[in-house]
Formats: structure tokens, C-alpha cells, sequence
């Protein structure tokens, strides 16, 4: 629709009073922008005449604007919106360039973007032609502010003797984040730095660190750091008497082997027969050994399958120096890496408490990734360098009170591990770590496993 109205110039820099013009015919109508009021109809030799159209759709960095030309005397060579955090934004600040055309009408549309969160922003339609550059009148809007959910990373377990260590908070997409120490004893180098360095951490002991971030809802997530001393001295590597060589590594007050067993002699250097057969293999009741599936490539990568017998034996399985966990040992290191508020009600000393204890214990001492565990191997972190092993086993079938025979399974889903803990005459303590869970399974009977089983061995030092 046309109307009437008055255009005025106001001459604010002369210091004069408006003064009415004329009286012309133009769309929409007359819009004030840095201090003159400009009709919406371009003029021959002048920048186009623009309107800045309403701001919409503001978010924590987008907002949707655009404008609409007056009568164009010159098609424009450019237009599209501005914007800045000071007054009066030109195309010298950020800007959108449309490529698309504007309708009929003269209305065009900008999407804007990389904006920052809970921020104030003046914004301006503008078009170009080859007199210059017209604007709209600006437009002041503030962005959402965008809460983020702190994430503080996953606990941490710096090497043995190590007093620093470097956190892994996330980065905020609006705000600030800032680190606190919650409890223990740790210098923070830089507080509001996601990725700081933290030192002076006492070794041996935990310390819980705080990420913070605001000015949204404040949200905060803490990470344990638990220091050890090396209770490996120097040994990082050592040998079986067949010559295998095994990684050391120090978890709270234990010295563990790295990888599992996978020897194939006593310590006095007795055979542990190799038993292949299915039938054979059951039945017995004195130590034996096997390869998964009976390929001896298995056991390069997950070690050899022992039956409880060969644990039980007193010529030794482990080396001179290191001997098969007992049940107790077992627990002692699911407390290590437990830094919940219910470690001692989840891993007690007891011969009682069975199933899948804890949170996220097993996810510490899994290996990462899919290369050996299927997927999801849920959680898994690794942090304390365990490096658990998905070698399955080779279960025994019950029936009728009685055994009847053996087979392999369970391989990239479950590691199992014996302890030298007697359960029973046909039963004995074992761990478990599983791809579907972060827990830690502690039991003496559960899928088959009974001490006829074949499982994996880990060796402590004495």
C-alpha cells in the first residue's frame, strides 16, 4: 500500500531544526538511521534506500535477518546484513554477502552465524552500488546464553612417581570454566585453562579436581588423580623360564605383569602338558594348558588358557619373584583404581560377594578401542594400564551332577582370570571383565567356568 508522508533530513551535525521538504510517495515507511530519516525510495546518483527487517530466530550463535530495498534506481552489487558489539556496524565489521536474489518485493533474507552466546549485538541491513553503500537502521538483540554440561575428563592415573600430570576438561562454548581443588593436595598452573598442567600432587594419594563453567547454569564435573609410588623399583620387563617376556606395571600398592601368561613349563622347568582334546581335557584333574580353539596364534596375542590344577600346583606357574593373585589380591586392585564413595561396600575382603561390582573399574582396566574386544567394550579407558585381554576360555558342560565335556568360547567378549583362592572341591575364585559392561565380575561359578575350565593368568609380585 502507498501512503503519504513527509520526508525530513535532520541536519544534527549543522545543528538545524528539521525541516520539512516535500511531500512524496514512497513503500513502507521513512526509517531514522544515523540521524537522518531516509525514505525508502532510491534516488539517482545516491546509495540504495534499505529497511532492516526484523531480527528472528536468535540463538546462542545465529540469528536470522534481513531487509528490504526501497525503489531501485541501481541494482545493487552487493547486500546483505552486518553486524558488530559496538553501534552502528558497516560492511567494514562482520558481515553476510547474498548470492541469492531479492523478490519482487525487494526482500531478501541472511543467516547469520558466529555469533557468540549471551551477548549483545547491533545488526543492519546494507546494499552497494557503485555510489556507495546505504544501511537500515540498526537493530540491537542479545544471543541466548548456552549452558554446557561440564565434563572433567576421565580419571587419571599419572605414571608411578609422577607428582604432575595434564587434565582434560571440555572447552566451553560460552562462558569461562575454572578449576578448583576439591581435596588432596595439587597446584592447578593455570585455572581456566581446560588442558592445565597440575603439579605438587602428593605421591602416593588421591586428589579430586573440580571443572567449573558458568555464567549460564552453572554445571561442574570432578576427576580423581591417583598417585603411586613404582613398587615395580626398576623392573619394567622379565622373563618366564621359556623365555617369554612380560611388561610390569604399578597399580596402588601392586606390581603387575602387563600381559598375560604364557608359559608352558613350571618353575622347575616341568612340562605343563599341552591337552588338545576335548574329552581329554575336562576330566582332568592335575595342570594343563591350552591355546584358544587350539591355535597356538591365539595365545600370541591373549596368552594360554590354564585349568586351576596348574595354579594349584606347587611347582609354580609364575616366575621366581611373582605368584597368581589370591582373591584378596584381586579385590585390592578393584579398590585401586575405585575412586567412587562406595569402594570398600563394592570390593570387600570377603568369599561371599559375587557379580558385577563397582562402576567403572572394569573400563580402567580394559584395553581400548576394538581391536581385540568387540564393540561397545563399554567405557573402556585403560587409565591405569592394565591392558585386560578378552582371551575367553574353554568351559566345562555340566549335567547330571557331573562334567561332560569342554569347549571354547567367550573370545573378544569376556577375559576371565584365576585366582589362587580355593572355593570349594570343584570350585575357585576367579575375575572377569566383559565388553558389555565397566564392572569388574568376581565369582567362582558362572558360565561353565568351574576349576576343569581353561582361563587367563596375570602374576603379581611378591
Amino acid at each position: 500500500m502507498t501512503k503519504q508522508v513527509s520526508s525530513y533530513i535532520s541536519l544534527k551535525s549543522l545543528g538545524m531544526k528539521r525541516v520539512s521538504l516535500i511531500s512524496v510517495s514512497f513503500i513502507l515507511i521513512a526509517i531514522e538511521a544515523g540521524g537522518i530519516l531516509m525514505p525508502l525510495y532510491g534516488q539517482k546518483g545516491n546509495p540504495p534506500s534499505i529497511y532492516t527487517d526484523k531480527v528472528t530466530n536468535i540463538k546462542g550463535g545465529t540469528a536470522h535477518c534481513g531487509g528490504i530495498f526501497g525503489k531501485l534506481i541501481e541494482k545493487p552489487t552487493a547486500y546483505g546484513v552486518c553486524w558488530s558489539t559496538s553501534p552502528n556496524p558497516t560492511i567494514n565489521n562482520q558481515r553476510t554477502i547474498e548470492t541469492k536474489p531479492y523478490n519482487s518485493f525487494g526482500e531478501f533474507g541472511s543467516y547469520v552465524t558466529g555469533l557468540n552466546p549471551n551477548t549483545f549485538y547491533y545488526i543492519r541491513a546494507y546494499g552497494t552500488n557503485s555510489y556507495g553503500t546505504g544501511y537500515g537502521v540498526v537493530k540491537k538483540i542479545k544471543t541466548l546464553c548456552v549452558s554446557d554440561i561440564a565434563n572433567a575428563g576421565s580419571d587419571i592415573f599419572p605414571a608411578c612417581n609422577s607428582s604432575m600430570t595434564t587434565l582434560a576438561g571440555n572447552t566451553p562454548t560460552a562462558g569461562m570454566g575454572k578449576w578448583t581443588v576439591v581435596s588432596g593436595t595439587a597446584t592447578i598452573i593455570s585455572q581456566n585453562s581446560p588442558q592445565s598442567v597440575v603439579k605438587q600432587l602428593a605421591v602416593p594419594g588421591k586428589a579430586t579436581l573440580r571443572w567449573t563453567l558458568w555464567p549460564c547454569l552453572e554445571s561442574y564435573d570432578d576427576v580423581v588423580i591417583t598417585t603411586t609410588t613404582c613398587h615395580c623399583a626398576l623392573l619394567s620387563t622379565f622373563p618366564d623360564i621359556d623365555g617369554n617376556v612380560y611388561h610390569t606395571i604399578s597399580i596402588g600398592t601392586q606390581c603387575w605383569m602387563k600381559e598375560n601368561l604364557k608359559v608352558t613349563h613350571y618353575r622347575n622347568g616341568d612340562p605343563i602338558p599341552n591337552v588338545t582334546d576335548a574329552n581329554a581335557w575336562y576330566p582332568l584333574i592335575s595342570g594343563a594348558c591350552c591355546d584358544y580353539d587350539n591355535t597356538p596364534g591365539n595365545s600370541t596375542i591373549y596368552g594360554k588358557l590354564y585349568n586351576w590344577y596348574a595354579i594349584d600346583d606347587p611347582r609354580k606357574i609364575c616366575p621366581i619373584g611373582w605368584h597368581v593373585p589370591t582373591h584378596d589380591e584381586w579385590t585390592t586392585l578393584a579398590r585401586s583404581v575405585c575412586t567412587s564413595n562406595t569402594c570398600i561396600t563394592d570390593f570387600p575382603y570377603n568369599l561371599t560377594t559375587t557379580g558385577w561390582n563397582g562402576m567403572d573399574e572394569g573400563a580402567k582396566l580394559k584395553e581400548t578401542g576394538t581391536a581385540h574386544w568387540i564393540s561397545p567394550n563399554a567405557a573402556a579407558t585403560n587409565c591405569c594400564g592394565f591392558s585386560g585381554l578378552p582371551a575367553g576360555s574353554r568351559i566345562i558342560y555340566e549335567s547330571n551332577g557331573g562334567f561332560s565335556g569342554s569347549n571354547f568360547a567367550y573370545i573378544n567378549k569376556s577375559g576371565y582370570w584365576w585366582s589362587a583362592t580355593n572355593y570349594n572341591q570343584f570350585y575357585a575364585w576367579f575375575n572377569s571383565l566383559n565388553y558389555q559392561t565397566s564392572a569388574i565380575g568376581s565369582d567362582y561359578s558362572f558360565n561353565g567356568i568351574c576349576k576343569h575350565a581353561g582361563l587367563s593368568v596375570r602374576c603379581v609380585k611378591d
